[in-house]
């Protein structure tokens, strides 16, 4: 579409940190609070892992919401943080509508984005082991709502047994991490040690092994959807990659 415009946004972000002692270590609170206007957008649906975009300036929309960090040593030395965003992003299509159960044509209206995620919650613990301050132990924590997905027509609702529309959402995210870590060099502890000018360029050197979705749990990517009996769809969810492990050499200059 030679003819397509820029999308383009306004935005207001509000924020502040607070930096305080808690048990004689620094710790440090942030709060964002933000909204963005959103115009000539280019709306698109997500069929399986393939983005469609319409390739048209057909929406408009907003996103607004507040993100929450507490960060500090709850382990002396070692930073730990839990982190609670939430966010309400949704656009207007242009002359959008479909037919309900009873035939009468419904314009929706603003609909959640496909980006849309009310709510997301993320720990993160690290702890070292006794007089062993160069092996540690990390935990990660990530809980969040679903995001919405569309029937293949891009239709972004259905109407539930009250009678609103409701988007389409897949189940609840949730994941579990844990780390070992071995730090060989550190900055703050060891740079400036060494007598060997290369290892004192070095900030940080570790080995790390991690176990991503230590529970293994099936959270969903996306949805493929079948005709069945009677020429109604269903949809048959894709899952992300289960339990993954990983091993790395870290140096850092």
């Amino acid at each position: 579409n030679p003819d397509i415009k820029a999308q383009r946004s306004v935005q207001v972000v509000a924020a502040t940190e607070y930096n305080f002692k808690l048990w004689r270590r620094p710790f440090k609170f942030t709060a964002e609070v933000y909204y963005k206007y959103l115009d000539n957008l280019i709306s698109y649906n997500v069929e399986n892992v393939k983005i469609v975009y319409s390739a048209l300036n057909d929406a408009k929309g907003y996103a607004t919401g507040i993100d929450l960090k507490w960060s500090g040593e709850f382990i002396e030395g070692l930073e730990s943080w839990i982190a609670l965003s939430l966010m309400k992003t949704s656009e207007n299509i242009v002359n959008d509508s479909y037919y309900n159960s009873n035939n009468e044509e419904v314009k929706p209206g603003y609909l959640p984005r496909p980006t849309d995620q009310p709510f997301a919650v993320n720990l993160f613990f690290q702890d070292h082991f006794p007089g062993i301050p160069s092996f540690r132990i990390h935990l990660n924590f990530v809980f969040a709502s679903g995001l919405p997905y569309s029937y293949p027509n891009g239709q972004r609702t259905y109407i539930n047994n009250h009678g609103r529309e409701v988007a389409l959402r897949t189940s609840m995210y949730k994941r579990v991490d844990v780390g070992f870590s071995y730090m060989f060099l550190e900055q703050t502890r060891d740079r400036m040690k060494h007598k060997n000018k290369a290892l004192r360029t070095i900030k940080n050197m570790g080995l790390f092994f991690e176990v991503f979705n230590l529970l293994g749990t099936s959270n969903v990517s996306s949805y493929k959807w079948f005709s069945i009996v009677g020429g109604r769809q269903t949809a048959v969810p894709d899952y992300l990659t289960g339990r993954l492990f990983n091993l790395k050499f870290l140096i850092e200059i």
